[in-house]
């Protein structure tokens, strides 16, 4: 069964496009596999995505979907952070990122956008959830 993940904008947009390959939580999984990308209903972090501009000034032509999934990838690892994992971090990931020791590093591979964003009501509020077999087929449909 796949997993879905939420994540605001505009991380969520960053990660379907390929611009984000980890995703930073204060929690570790286990799981490992298919997790879908959904962004949330709520406002797109105006602050962050400005300073994240700075970094990565294509951010600025990025749609920016809420309220939907977007792609899907496989979660290959989940690494807590060391300092020396931070410091081997690349530019872009630091900017996109909450990377601080003590934290996790959630590895995402294997990108695959969906054809058009997939409105759902559902959300993970922070952690994964498991998609009901229906909704699984409606996003694979997409792939």
């Amino acid at each position: 069964m796949m997993k879905l993940i939420s994540l605001t904008q505009p991380w969520a947009s960053l990660v379907m496009v390929g611009l984000k390959r980890f995703e930073t939580r204060s929690w570790d999984t286990a799981y490992r596999g298919d997790i879908a990308i959904h962004a949330t209903k709520g406002p797109v972090d105006e602050m962050a995505l400005q300073q994240i501009r700075l970094t990565l000034p294509e951010v600025a032509q990025l749609s920016m979907p809420r309220g939907a999934v977007l792609a899907v990838v496989k979660l290959i690892s989940c690494d807590e952070m060391t300092q020396a994992m931070v410091w081997s971090a690349d530019d872009r990931e630091l900017a996109v990122g909450d990377w601080r020791p003590g934290r996790f590093a959630l590895e995402l591979a294997d990108l695959r956008p969906l054809a058009i964003p997939l409105p759902i009501s559902m959300g993970s509020r922070g952690r994964p959830i498991t998609v009901h077999a229906e909704i699984e087929a409606q996003i694979r449909s997409l792939l």
